[in-house]
Formats: C-alpha cells, sequence, structure tokens
C-alpha cells in the first residue's frame, strides 16, 4: 500500500529494490496514490505480462539493485545478504555507497537477480530470498521453504523481530505497528534491465497477500 514520505537527497538503510515510477510527471509521489494498494512485481522480458494480486489495483514492476557487499566479514553469503536486507533494509555499512542510496545517481540491477522471461513463469533464486526476508517482518519464527538452504538464516531471523501489527488494514494511517512491514524503495523512470537513475523515494506498507497471514515469499513472479 502506498504511502508517503518526505523528499530526501539521500536514504541510508532502505530497501534496495528499483520501483517503476506509475507518472514521472508527478514529482513528489511519482504517480502513486496514498493508500492505494500495488502489486510490486518482479520485471521479466517479453510477454505474456504477469498480473497483479488479488485486492490491488494494478502491477507495478520492479528490480533488485546491485548491494551485494562482497568485502562483508559478517553473514557474507550472498543469499544470507539478501535475507538480512529483506528482513531489515540495508545493514549499516562504513562505506555510504554500500549503506546508501542518492537522488540522481546511476544504479545497476543486482547481477545475479537478473530478469528472466516473463514465460519462464520464475524469478532468480535471489529474488525469492529477497522475499524471504520481507515475509520475516510478518513471522520471524519459519523459514519459508523456498529459502531453507540459505546459510545462517537462523541469525537473521533472531535479529529482527515481526511486526506488532500484522493486520490487513484498508487505510494505512491505521496502522499502529512498530514501522517493521514500512519500507522505503527508490523510484526510477522505467525498471530495466540496463544501469537506472533514482528519481526519488517513496515508502510503502507491506500487506498480506490475500487470504494469508503473510506474503507468498515463493511467488514465480516476485510479488
Amino acid at each position: 500500500m502506498a504511502g508517503q514520505s518526505s523528499p530526501v537527497c539521500q536514504a541510508c538503510g532502505v530497501e534496495p529494490i528499483a520501483v517503476q515510477a506509475v507518472s514521472i510527471e508527478d514529482t513528489v509521489d511519482f504517480g502513486f496514490v496514498p493508500g492505494t494498494r500495488y502489486t510490486l512485481g518482479y520485471l521479466c522480458t517479453g510477454g505474456p505480462t504477469p498480473g497483479a494480486l488479488a485486492n490491488t489495483d494494478s502491477r507495478v514492476p520492479y528490480v533488485m539493485l546491485n548491494r551485494y557487499n562482497e568485502g562483508a566479514t559478517f553473514l557474507t553469503d550472498e543469499l544470507t545478504q539478501l535475507y538480512r536486507i529483506g528482513s531489515q533494509g540495508l545493514p549499516p555499512a562504513s562505506d555510504p555507497a554500500v549503506y546508501c542510496m542518492r537522488v540522481n545517481a546511476e544504479e545497476p540491477v543486482w547481477v545475479n537477480a537478473a530478469p528472466l522471461a516473463c514465460n519462464a513463469n520464475r524469478v532468480a533464486n535471489q529474488v525469492s530470498t529477497f522475499l524471504c526476508g520481507l515475509a520475516a517482518r510478518f513471522d520471524n519464527a519459519t523459514v519459508p521453504a523456498v529459502c531453507n538452504a540459505v546459510a545462517e538464516s537462523d541469525a537473521v531471523l533472531a535479529a529482527n523481530p515481526a511486526d506488532s501489527d500484522l493486520a490487513d488494514i484498508e487505510d494505512y494511517t491505521a496502522y499502529t505497528g512498530n514501522n517493521r512491514r514500512i519500507i522505503t524503495v527508490p523510484i526510477v523512470e522505467t525498471a530495466a534491465e540496463s544501469t537506472m537513475v533514482v528519481l526519488g523515494f517513496r515508502q510503502f506498507l507491506i500487506e498480506p497477500a490475500a487470504n494469508d497471514s503473510t506474503i507468498n515469499a515463493a511467488d514465480q513472479n516476485g510479488r
């Protein structure tokens, strides 16, 4: 669900996903209507384009931006880092280039999370692992089956509590949790397989999938 956030030139600890603007003519909300539910679906190539999830207005494509920290000395595995990023955002680092993102900066796609063909009806394992991290914001006691092989997932879950408000709500102002389900993401003109330029940042409240208490980390379209 789209929310509102103050304009900033740099954001740290955000989710490194490039979400495509609904309208670049709107330089404040980028076409997103606060309180409206959107399906953020992973970019794929060719057709047919996957649909939106139930009870959402439309599907908006996104891609993972490369923040793999090859110099990390803690939780060094790529998939473990993605699990951690999904569950808490970019972790603190001494190098701002790893921890932060800036407006007008060029950002490349996460190498091993490159978009696949739409007719393949699947996403890269890196995308599913990121979604497992997002799912931990609803339930930090269970590792989704699609992420059973991720190293040190227990350490990631132990450090990241679930949100205190897990309700599926219609009005985002009614949310009373501890902000675990609120994500800040970069907005780009067009989600692409190549380098993209950050236009700004927006916040979203993650809602559980229809008739469920969390999101589906194994969703074949990365939604």
